[in-house]
C-alpha cells in the first residue's frame, strides 16, 4: 500500500460517521485490505 494511503482512507471513514479502531479494521478488511492488523490481545 502506498504510503499515506491509510491514513486517507481511515480520516474519510471518520469524516462519515463517529466509530472505533476495531470497526474501522473490519471495516478496511472487509473491502479486502488484508494486511490490516486486528486488535491488540495485550493486558
Amino acid at each position: 500500500m502506498l504510503k499515506g494511503v491509510l491514513e486517507g482512507i481511515v480520516l474519510a471513514i471518520l469524516s462519515d460517521r463517529h466509530t472505533h479502531g476495531y470497526d474501522i479494521t473490519a471495516w478496511l478488511r472487509d473491502r479486502g485490505f488484508s494486511g490490516i492488523a486486528g486488535p491488540s490481545t495485550r493486558s
